[in-house]
């Protein structure tokens, strides 16, 4: 339950200021270990320091948690300031060659939303650029010094994805960017008008670097849509105060109508229900009642509503599990599980020029599937070990995955 009181200690609720919700509480240097442990697990910890700085409540916790907390602020401040002055230097190279640029979620939160950047960790950055500009912005990050950081065929990309594999910069603080030409993948069954996206936006200022950002109301979608329908609320509450955040930030200038009408024109409704309804229910983030009765879906399946804050909160298990050794764990017949492995392990040549486009100019070509089978052992060599040896443990995991999916596939039905 103590993610349920971190949930307190970060409301948004008008009558919810850390100081009068720890006045009662009683809270054991346990409690407040666990509560230092899950403000991690939600990448909330720098936020939770500054609301309990804010409310003159650093004597309340044991010495020990409020010097971690204190420890964690500082040390997401030094981390955002260094990787911001890397995303000014890259807007900075594309302003001067003409490419207009959208700066996505924690990028244009962490500053203009936040306020202040050491409050929402991060370690990279998110850019909407236009599709006739993606290769040229990727080149001139290639002359800025990142790398790709796993080869691709773009053409491949283009038809069946929304973003290019991320680039990386070296460095004491490395920096990621991903370069997005829309804000879904087309499988999606989303209708985002991506040009409506660029005739709303905003200019952003990142220091001396000038960018745009989404409009109050497509920030406040595309939050919803990339905590619900891309991660499930894996991130836990870090993406529902990404969005009491926004509203409070925005509150002024946000067309809640508008928003509503576009949520159903994108498709997103579900989206935007389920992730508003939880950031109100966790967060007390201000939701105009009116606004999450209209955008209810006619047939909600309360299920989908308790797993999705059972998700959020952390009471089901890791969900980063790989689906294929999931249908192998779950598959009784032998022959299916071969297939499975042989599919996985000696994918065929057209799968493996995809993966590794290396391979196809080169005359050891089989040496490629070495690769491939170091690759495969690397990435999901634990998972294999569960499956070997936690039987439990691993039909636990099936079972969460399993809810997922099916999560997943009702906020796009």
């Amino acid at each position: 339950m103590n993610a349920i009181t971190l949930a307190r200690l970060l409301s948004y609720g008008v009558d919810s200021q850390p100081d009068r919700i720890l006045a009662g509480l009683s809270l054991s240097k346990d409690r407040w270990e666990e509560i230092l442990r899950q403000s991690l697990r939600h990448s909330v910890a720098p936020l939770l320091y500054h609301r309990l700085k804010q409310a003159d409540a650093g004597s309340i916790p044991p010495v020990e948690v409020w010097e971690k907390l204190q420890t964690l602020y500082l040390r997401s401040a030094a981390i955002n300031g260094s990787i911001y002055r890397d995303l000014a230097e890259a807007l900075k190279c594309l302003q001067a060659s003409g490419i207009a640029v959208i700066v996505l979620k924690g990028g244009y939160l962490a500053r203009h939303v936040y306020a202040n950047i050491a409050l929402r960790p991060m370690s990279d950055f998110d850019l909407l650029v236009k599709e006739a500009d993606l290769l040229g912005t990727n080149e001139l990050l290639v002359k800025l010094g990142y790398r790709v950081s796993r080869n691709a065929d773009t053409e491949a990309l283009l038809a069946k994805y929304y973003h290019l594999p991320p680039l990386i910069k070296a460095g004491k603080i490395p920096v990621g960017i991903e370069l997005h030409w829309k804000l879904e993948r087309p499988s999606a069954r989303f209708e985002i008008d991506t040009e409506g996206l660029w005739r709303r936006a905003r200019p952003a200022a990142f220091g001396e670097a000038h960018a745009s950002a989404l409009c109050p109301e497509d920030l406040l979608l595309h939050l919803c849509i990339h905590a619900s329908y891309h991660h499930q609320f894996r991130f836990g509450l870090r993406s529902l105060c990404d969005v009491a955040e926004t509203i409070r930030r925005c509150n002024d200038r946000l067309d809640w109508e508008q928003l509503r009408e576009r949520a159903e024109e994108w498709g997103s409704a579900r989206c935007v229900y389920l992730t508003l309804h939880l950031a109100g229910k966790l967060l007390e983030a201000n939701i105009p009642d009116h606004v999450l009765r209209r955008l209810a879906p006619t047939e909600l399946k309360h299920s989908f509503v308790t797993v999705s804050e059972a998700f959020t909160l952390g009471e089901i298990g890791d969900p980063f599990i790989f689906r294929k050794f999931g249908s192998l764990w779950k598959n009784r017949r032998w022959q299916d599980k071969l297939l499975i492995v042989k599919n996985s392990a000696l994918p065929s040549q057209k799968t493996m020029a995809r993966l590794y486009p290396a391979s196809q100019s080169n005359a050891r070509f089989s040496s490629y599937y070495v690769k491939r089978w170091k690759d495969l052992c690397r990435r999901f060599g634990p998972i294999v070990w569960q499956m070997l040896w936690r039987k439990k443990q691993m039909k636990n995991l099936v079972d969460d995955e399993k809810k997922r999916l099916a999560l997943k596939q009702w906020l796009i039905s």
